[in-house]
């Protein structure tokens, strides 16, 4: 006994459909924020501690970076098996976590990478209304990291929370 074939509009193109509609009611996120408007936490700068705020905020935005292209590669997901179902699932899949979309979990990632880098800019602007150099604010942001996050920071637990979130559609 061999298995149906679908010629387009058969049982398995419509288990596809179905299958990667609810994949998507069940993964559909809020859109994206148009622009982040601040947090919780709060920094006071001035001429002392400007640079190294700002070598802070580089250095984590380097950091995250690293992070978030080194998941996006683990995130990637690959039909488990040959039929259409399979293959619709992971297409809907990686769309929503590592597709080019603004809201796919890892835009999100380069978002806040994105914050976290333009933030280091404008300190950098700020250096120079205190009066420090080009030369200065490029020797100061220069060497080695002035902070190292710790392996459990948001693109840890983005990851985790991710493969949290992909368990539950490959369990009974």
């Amino acid at each position: 006994m061999s298995a149906p074939t679908d010629a387009g509009g058969g049982i398995w193109s419509n288990i596809g459909r179905s299958v990667a509609q609810a994949l998507h009611d069940a993964t559909t996120m809020p859109p994206a924020p148009e622009q982040w408007t601040g947090g919780g936490g709060k920094v006071t700068v001035n001429k002392d501690n400007v640079l190294q705020v700002a070598k802070l905020f580089q250095d984590a935005a380097q950091q995250m970076e690293d992070r978030i292209y080194k998941r996006a590669q683990q995130m990637r997901t690959e039909p488990a098996m040959g039929d259409p179902v399979s293959e619709d699932m992971a297409a809907v899949m990686n769309d929503k976590f590592v597709g080019d979309r603004p809201d796919s979990y890892i835009s999100r990632g380069r978002q806040f990478v994105d914050v976290l880098y333009d933030t280091a800019a404008e300190l950098k602007k700020t250096a120079q209304t205190y009066g420090y150099t080009e030369e200065d604010i490029t020797k100061a942001l220069q060497g080695p990291a002035s902070i190292q996050l710790p392996s459990t920071t948001v693109g840890d637990q983005f990851a985790a929370d991710w493969l949290k979130s992909a368990g539950r559609f490959w369990s009974a």
